[in-house]
């Protein structure tokens, strides 16, 4: 009975220790709107890792890695060589299956990842076993995007702006034209107002401000 207790505890005793898995996980971008995962860990070296990040356009892309003196760095994530555009992306740090690790590796994991704890794990049911697990979003905003989508809006603004205002004119002449004259200083007036709202970023506030504005020229050059 002594020597089964002994050889019990000498068991027990070659048993790993728990691993409490830490991250400090980041994202890192070029100046183009690429870009990498990098986290430092308390993971063994040699562990390997699998990133990937998804954008609500339908971007998806993976990577993986090995741990290498407590740290890890994605290669570059882009679209298609080209920086990624506008939107809310995810990215995911896993570990895969244990059985895939190297023997080391697999000997601080534990038989289906049993030793690994903390937040940083969670236990993968279709696989029963624990692995590694984080995730978490950030937001690209591209500035040619950008540009394009500020271009669009005042363009649409000066569109509504030269509509709305001939319409008025229009109704307040009850449906004539007038003579040409005339119909040059309404052109006039409605350029003028399309450079006034594309000076600044216009509201609907800020159009009827002009709509009084311009109403009262309007009328001026009607009168003439």
């Amino acid at each position: 009975m002594f020597s089964l207790l002994v050889i019990l505890s000498l068991l027990l005793g070659c048993s790993a220790p728990k691993l409490e898995v830490k991250l400090d996980p980041k994202i890192e971008r070029t100046d183009d709107n690429k870009v990498k995962v990098a986290f430092s860990t308390n993971l063994p070296d040699g562990t390997e890792v699998m990133i990937k990040i998804s954008g609500k356009n339908g971007y998806v892309a993976q990577d993986k890695g090995k741990i290498e003196k407590g740290t890890f760095t994605s290669n570059l994530f882009s679209d298609g060589g080209k920086p990624l555009k506008s939107g809310d992306f995810q990215y995911e740090i896993t570990t895969p299956i244990v059985s895939t690790q190297s023997d080391s590796v697999q000997k601080i994991f534990g038989e289906k990842g049993s030793n690994l704890i903390g937040t940083y794990v969670k236990q993968d049911s279709s696989l029963g076993e624990n692995i590694v697990y984080y995730s978490s979003n950030f937001n690209i905003v591209n500035k040619v995007d950008n540009e394009y989508k500020e271009w669009v809006k005042l363009h649409d603004i000066k569109i509504q702006a030269q509509v709305i205002f001939f319409l008025n004119v229009l109704l307040e002449q009850n449906g004539k034209i007038h003579s040409s004259p005339n119909m040059y200083q309404t052109l006039t007036l409605l350029e003028n107002l399309a450079d006034e709202a594309l000076s600044k970023a216009t509201t609907d506030e800020d159009l009827i401000v002009l709509d009084e504005k311009y109403k009262k020229k309007l009328f001026t050059v009607k009168r003439a």
